[in-house]
């Protein structure tokens, strides 16, 4: 009777043990599983909001991140236009950011058919004239 005590004493301690373990790797795995999709979800374009309280925010939250497509380009044959960024999550619209000597502009809604046609123009300022300026915006603060 004393080694079936014993021996379910063991078990019973041996059982604890083994379930205290399978908790804390619960806990372990459900807090990286909290993290990991926020971690990852901020830096995706999928979840920019569709308005930005501050161009500043918008700029820092479009530059930072994730996108399907993101292009650069040199202006440098343009007499004012410094650069150009095009970025796009689902390649069919998207936000076009203008560099100039003196401020950067960020437009939002842009389809990608205007941004190849700003990229292969002969002229990107009388482009961006004809095309985009007072056609895209980007709206920022609450109205």
């Amino acid at each position: 009777m004393e080694k079936v005590s014993t021996h379910l004493l063991r078990s019973a301690v041996l059982i604890g043990l083994i379930l205290l373990s399978c908790l804390s790797c619960r806990e372990s795995v459900a807090k990286d599983d909290v993290q990991s999709p926020q971690h990852q979800s901020r830096n995706t374009c999928n979840n920019l909001p569709g308005e930005f309280m501050t161009y500043d925010e918008a700029k820092a939250a479009v530059e930072g991140a994730t996108f399907k497509i993101r292009e650069d380009i040199s202006t440098e044959n343009s007499s004012w236009i410094r650069g150009a960024s095009y970025f796009s999550c689902d390649g069919l619209k998207g936000y076009f950011l203008l560099k100039t000597d003196k401020k950067q502009y960020l437009f939002q809604g842009m389809p990608l058919e205007v941004w190849e046609g700003f990229k292969n123009a002969n002229s990107a300022g009388q482009y961006y004239h004809s095309h985009i300026r007072d056609r895209y915006y980007l709206y920022v603060g609450q109205e």
